[in-house]
């Protein structure tokens, strides 16, 4: 039986696809950190997409780009375009342990789905506690005109309510599990060393000089025996 041989040796071929996911990760991360710098650097008075200055200048990390993409995704999702670049990170670690993402495209469209699914869903429960649509986007402050319409809610409705409230949430996570390509096994290890490095930086940074202080300040004075005068030694 005759085997397939191709144009490039195997190892070629292997370095090749290797190559290209290390690429595949690099450019993702690269999106991750200028998609979080530019959301934590966001300023809702920086020229933008809805935001016209006759002076063009941009407090933003990343200038005019970052600027009309922080507007973009805060005015889209609010607070939840921040799973975004968490989501591109996540790809870029799987790029770099060279393993493919099956279902791209369908993982693109999970991911703005949970993202709009859980900006309604927050907005309900701000809501709920009379809160307010506080860091909500288009989607969620769409639904909270609805709720100022209709402040009171019948015993029938409030069973509705949180039962939708319940499936969005569980909706939410399967969401984001789906869309990062993780599997449970993998969550728990990220979650776990997540913990320990956590527990490392809070043992390094914190416990460790708190010790040191306490040390310095409530040490004991030890008495040398040629220090007393005669007749006390002890």
């Amino acid at each position: 039986m005759a085997s397939e041989v191709g144009f490039f040796p195997s190892t070629w071929r292997e370095s090749f696809w290797q190559r290209l996911f290390d690429l595949w990760g690099l450019a993702l991360l690269c999106a991750s950190i200028v998609t979080w710098g530019s959301l934590l650097t966001y300023d809702p008075l920086d020229p933008s997409f809805n935001t016209y200055m006759t002076e063009q200048s941009f407090s933003n990390f990343f200038g005019e780009f970052g600027a009309h993409i922080a507007d973009l995704l805060h005015q889209s999702f609010g607070v939840w375009s921040y799973g975004i670049p968490f989501t591109f990170f996540i790809w870029s670690l799987r790029g770099f342990m060279h393993r493919p993402l099956p279902g791209f495209v369908k993982r693109i469209f999970t991911l703005v789905f949970t993202a709009i699914l859980a900006d309604c869903a927050t907005t309900t429960l701000f809501w709920k506690f009379g809160m307010g649509p506080h860091g909500s986007g288009v989607f969620g402050k769409t639904l909270s005109i609805y709720y100022k319409a209709h402040p009171i809610l019948g015993p029938g409705m409030q069973i509705v309510f949180w039962l939708g409230l319940s499936m969005a949430c569980l909706f939410t996570i399967s969401g984001v599990i789906y869309a990062c390509g993780l599997s449970l096994t993998e969550w728990r290890r990220i979650f776990t060393s997540t913990f320990s490095l956590l527990g490392g930086a809070y043992d390094l940074f914190i416990n460790r000089p708190a010790l040191l202080i306490v040390k310095l300040f409530h040490r004991e004075k030890t008495i040398d025996p040629m220090d007393l005068p005669d007749g006390e030694d002890e």
